[in-house]
């Protein structure tokens, strides 16, 4: 019987919104070592430790509290294959995941927020010019934004989004950088269904609809 001593956890990072899969192995813990999980861009992503093999504590950042919860995890649960969810105490925000790298990817994959169900919900039917067109485009970004391929060139990640009636207007907090998705056609639904990923162009203005072919328009602001 093959067992595997290597372990995989996903966190999005709480500085520039990045998800990551870091992999690591239980023997990292022997004599009591503390392992630091961090982003490429230098963020502390989480605090795992033992001092007695039996009870694991992760110390993560939280996105939404703004401060650190320590989540404490049972030996046996911490070393087996089941996937586990670390949750925000406070909220019960899915703040990462820990198992196996298959596993995990199919949680993320089923964890997509019923975009329809919340435009609903707020009553925004008539707000938009072409309801059935901008719900299927909030679908298809929060696709990208989930499989980790929106972002900026600064290096950000947590791109925001403000929704208008015939477009979405993506913005870069951290350079105050625009792409802008047009969402009013069938035509600009058929441009953003081709679309794989979406680069916001460090401090530039970038602009995707059928009106331009499908093309982005990169203009530096001054």
């Amino acid at each position: 019987m093959l067992i595997k001593t290597t372990r995989t956890l996903a966190l999005r990072c709480p500085s520039c919104g990045r998800l990551d899969y870091h992999v690591f192995s239980l023997f990292y813990f022997t004599h009591n070592r503390v392992l630091k999980v961090t982003c490429p861009c230098g963020e502390t992503k989480a605090v795992i430790s033992t001092k007695d093999y039996r009870r694991y504590f992760f110390n993560i950042p939280c996105l939404v509290c703004e401060t650190s919860h320590v989540i404490p995890l049972d030996g046996a649960r911490f070393c087996q294959d089941d996937l586990t969810t670390l949750v925000c105490p406070e909220t019960a925000l899915e703040l990462g995941y820990l198992g196996r790298t298959k596993k995990i990817k199919s949680a993320i994959r089923s964890y997509q927020y019923d975009v329809e169900a919340l435009i609903s919900d707020l009553g925004f039917e008539g707000y938009f010019k072409t309801p059935e067109v901008m719900l299927e485009t909030l679908k298809l970004l929060h696709k990208i934004a989930s499989s980790g391929n929106l972002y900026c060139q600064c290096g950000n990640y947590n791109i925001e989004v403000d929704i208008y009636p015939e477009k979405l207007e993506l913005h870069c907090p951290r350079c105050d950088s625009i792409n802008i998705i047009y969402a009013e056609t069938r035509e600009d639904l058929d441009v953003i269904r081709k679309v794989k990923s979406i680069e916001l162009t460090k401090g530039g203005f970038n602009c995707i609809d059928a009106g331009k072919f499908g093309t982005r328009k990169t203009h530096k602001k001054s």
